[in-house]
């Protein structure tokens, strides 16, 4: 058998043999971190919708993004975009470290617009909302902390 050396689609292309530097932007591709509070009012109405960051299509959530519902003034935590309000998350608020990866999968790995569901790249930012189910049970907050890389 032949020994091969191969290397991932990081590194620019194998001249005469020789390793070339890494692509610096793939390589250092910026780990972003983004920590956050929504509030809510006692008498915010179902559908109310909580902007909580917006981020480049092409990021990947990593392990580390947490949610804090605790103090969510919601009887549901809804955690998603738009077009699937409940796609990082969707439950009974209370929770300190809701990890949306534990859903994911084999997503975990992926563009966002992948782990989301959606079915092509929008090639724009994408919002990541809270909306809310049913009306609110009372005032509260909701923190966040987002971490995703973009190597684009």
């Amino acid at each position: 058998m032949a020994q091969v050396k191969i290397k991932s689609s990081v590194f620019g292309a194998i001249v005469a043999g020789l390793y070339t530097d890494p692509n610096s932007t793939s390589r250092d591709g910026g780990i972003h971190r983004v920590q956050g509070t929504v509030s809510n009012a006692a008498d915010d109405s179902a559908g109310s919708r909580y902007l909580l960051v917006q981020i480049p299509t092409s990021a990947i959530l990593l392990p580390e993004t947490k949610f804090d519902t605790e103090s969510w003034g919601f009887a549901a935590c809804q955690l998603g975009i738009d077009e699937d309000p409940d796609a990082l998350y969707t439950g009974a608020p209370g929770a300190s470290d809701v990890a949306p990866i534990a859903q994911w999968g084999a997503k975990w790995n992926v563009p966002v617009w992948q782990q989301l569901g959606l079915t092509s790249d929008p090639l724009k930012t994408i919002d990541l909302v809270s909306i809310a189910a049913a009306n609110a049970t009372g005032a509260g907050s909701l923190k966040f902390d987002i971490v995703y890389a973009n190597y684009l």
